[in-house]
């Protein structure tokens, strides 16, 4: 069975040419907003200190988690950076 993809309907088909020349930055676009979207949220982490969140953490049931809250502060940070350059 042979599966054929239809064109995605153009939202102003008279910018055609605009489209197509943009289409192949559309990744770059998504994974520089999604990983300086967590970057910025890692960074404001680190700015606050672990202390600002360990009482939500341990609201949560967890018994000392700065060494979790600084984990995930990393990862937020480093992975959101890493991300964005792909």
């Amino acid at each position: 069975m042979e599966q054929t993809r239809a064109e995605p309907r153009l939202l102003v088909p008279a910018l055609r040419p605009f489209y197509d020349a943009l289409e192949p930055l559309s990744w770059l676009l998504v994974r520089c907003a999604a990983g300086l979207i967590l970057a910025v949220h890692g960074w404001g982490k680190v700015a606050q200190g672990a202390g600002a969140y360990e009482p939500a953490f341990v609201k949560m049931g967890y018994q000392n988690p700065t060494a979790l809250i600084w984990f995930i502060c990393f990862v937020e940070l480093v992975g959101g950076i890493g991300i964005a350059l792909g």
